[in-house]
């Protein structure tokens, strides 16, 4: 729950030039369309988890998810056919899965 402080005084805050207060529904705007159209590989995902092993992201995401992911079965990630091929995946689409499902990502496996 969001939480309110109530000021009677005149308030400044000083705002540093190099940033901006946008409203969240600008934000989001701004993030969904740097991200439209793009695709991410294996490294993008590596910095996305902050450097993790790609083992890790395979057994934890890739692998793990495979029956929604695999864009044989409707998703939206291209799985290599064979070794040396690159993993590809439509960065929205990933970007918005990895929020959605963070906390069983991170869970260990079984």
């Amino acid at each position: 729950m969001p939480q309110t402080i109530e000021i009677t005084t005149p308030l400044s805050i000083l705002i540093p030039t190099d940033l901006r207060i946008i409203e969240t529904s600008e934000y989001e705007r701004l993030v969904t369309s740097d991200l439209t159209g793009q695709t991410w590989y294996m490294g993008d995902l590596r910095k996305r988890f902050k450097d993790a092993d790609p083992r890790w992201i395979k057994d934890h995401l890739l692998y793990r998810f495979r029956d929604q992911l695999d864009i044989r079965n409707g998703g939206f990630v291209v799985y290599p056919r064979t070794k040396g091929k690159p993993w590809k995946c439509q960065a929205l689409k990933m970007a918005q899965f990895i929020e959605d499902n963070w906390e069983e990502i991170m869970r260990e496996l079984p």
